[in-house]
C-alpha cells in the first residue's frame, strides 16, 4: 500500500514537472503590453513602495512621505553658504 502511494505521488510529481517545462518552452511570449511613449511634459510620475500620508513637509513620519517631500520641496528653496534662503 505504501509503495503504491509513493509510486503514484512520484508519477504525479513527474507529470506536473513535465507540464511546467512544456509551459515554459511555449513559443507564445505571453501577454503583449502596450507601452506609451511621451505624455504630458508638465507631469512626472513617481512610484514608491508605500502611500504618502501627507504632502505637508512637517506632518510626515514615513519613508515614502520623506522621499516625496524631498522631491517636491528641494527645488523650491535655495540656500547660500551660510544656509540662509
Amino acid at each position: 500500500m505504501r509503495n503504491r502511494k509513493v509510486r503514484l505521488l512520484s508519477l504525479l510529481l513527474a507529470t506536473v514537472m513535465l507540464l511546467g517545462l512544456l509551459a515554459g518552452c511555449s513559443s507564445d511570449g505571453g501577454e503583449k503590453k502596450s507601452v506609451t511613449k511621451g505624455g504630458d511634459k508638465d507631469s512626472i510620475v513617481i512610484a514608491t513602495s508605500g502611500e504618502t500620508p501627507s504632502l505637508s513637509p512637517t506632518e510626515h513620519n514615513a519613508v515614502a512621505g520623506d522621499y516625496m517631500n524631498q522631491l517636491t520641496y528641494s527645488m523650491l528653496f535655495r540656500t547660500d553658504m551660510d544656509l540662509k534662503p
